[in-house]
């Protein structure tokens, strides 16, 4: 078997294990502690739910890609290069903002903050993300812009990484969402990550996608033990997303590779990106504050037109894989701003439909009443 491929597998299963065991017990804990996430008519579930099982995914990672590059280094071998020589600076400034943007969430979830002092904290991590790990210095045509100066790109850059953070924070809104679109994204990305030349990065994905594979077994099928990621799972996906994202781009970013454009690699996310970004900008043009939660989200959507969940859940998913593989496959032969046009075009008629769906049968269902009313009268 080919090292690499043979580390990124023993790393999936390591924290894939350490969910399993750590996971109910994360229950218990949160039961007995009686930190649960509690219904209100904005939210889908009917039950109080224990919210602390994204607390598994940094100890599951970290522990994980720790002991197969300890392994790595020990027997030597060529599958991946020593972490001394490769993005030393980056994945220390990288592990910093991870363990405090988890630590941060994780008090959210049992203390709870204001959403000013979480975009503080955000701002922080994206600065230590994007100051020693490069920038977005191209938009490789974008709207017929290339390249940009530093005192544009930096701040377009931090802008990106907080969208990427509360993209995954926003979405987490229903059984299996969050993480099942992660397995998906973080999958993809340790294909993109292992052709890339970067096999090390591409272990620190596939050890994030055991740990959250063993949450969805949880979180998706769990009764009994049913568990959400709360705040503290989903701003620590959204964050390692982000990273890796801003890797692949910047490493590629004005090369003329068409497979790893800024298009390409935000289609890899592009559901929970474009609802948030969507989502963002309607709350604005209402007077409302961003940050305010209401349930007009996708899967609200597809919940009001009369889906159950699991059927919004498969719908989704498939939607977003659909993105991937398009963007991917139309990425060298069609212009990127086409490309862009046709992803946007495509999301907003999909919501377009959504509405006129539901206000049909809301019109069916108030003309029914109607009708009713009359004929016992």
């Amino acid at each position: 078997m080919n090292p690499t491929l043979f580390y990124l597998i023993a790393g999936a299963c390591i924290s894939f294990m350490i969910g399993r065991v750590a996971i109910p017990r994360i229950i218990l804990i949160a039961k007995r502690k009686r930190i649960f996430d509690t219904p209100n008519p904005r939210k889908i579930h009917t039950q109080q739910i224990p919210r602390l099982g994204g607390v598994s995914f940094l100890p599951g990672m970290l522990i994980a890609y720790f002991l197969i590059r300890g392994i790595q280094c020990t027997i030597g071998g060529n599958g991946m290069p020593d972490v001394e020589t490769i993005y030393q600076e980056t994945i220390f400034y990288f592990f910093t903002g991870l363990i405090t943007i988890a630590a941060v969430g994780l008090w959210d979830d049992i203390i709870g903050l204001t959403y000013k002092y979480k975009l503080l904290v955000q701002l922080f991590v994206a600065l230590l993300l994007v100051l020693p790990a490069g920038r977005i210095v191209n938009l490789e045509g974008i709207f017929g812009i290339y390249a940009i100066p530093d005192w544009m790109s930096t701040p377009l850059t931090v802008l990106i990484v907080m969208v990427v953070i509360n993209a995954f924070n926003l979405i987490d809104g229903m059984d299996g969402l969050c993480s099942g679109l992660s397995i998906v994204t973080l999958l993809t990305l340790t294909v993109l990550l292992v052709h890339s030349g970067n096999p090390m990065l591409a272990l620190l994905s596939a050890s994030t996608v055991g740990v959250v594979a063993a949450f969805f077994r949880y979180n998706y099928f769990g009764k009994r033990l049913k568990v959400f990621m709360g705040d503290c799972g989903s701003l620590t996906l959204g964050y390692i997303t982000a990273f890796l994202l801003l890797q692949l781009a910047s490493a590629n970013n004005g090369t003329g590779n068409s497979q790893l454009t800024l298009v390409t690699l935000m289609s890899i996310i592009f559901i929970p990106l474009f609802d948030t970004t969507r989502l963002f900008i309607q709350r604005i043009c209402l007077g409302h504050s961003p940050f305010c939660p209401d349930k007009n989200h996708i899967h609200h959507k597809f919940l009001q037109i009369g889906c159950s969940q699991r059927q919004s859940f498969w719908l989704i998913l498939c939607i977003q894989i659909v993105y991937i593989i398009a963007n991917f496959l139309l990425a060298p032969i069609v212009n990127i701003n086409v490309l862009l046009f046709v992803d946007i075009l495509s999301a907003l008629a999909l919501i377009f439909f959504l509405d006129s769906k539901k206000s049909r049968e809301k019109s069916q269902r108030f003309a029914e009443r109607k009708k009713v009313t009359k004929t016992v009268r």
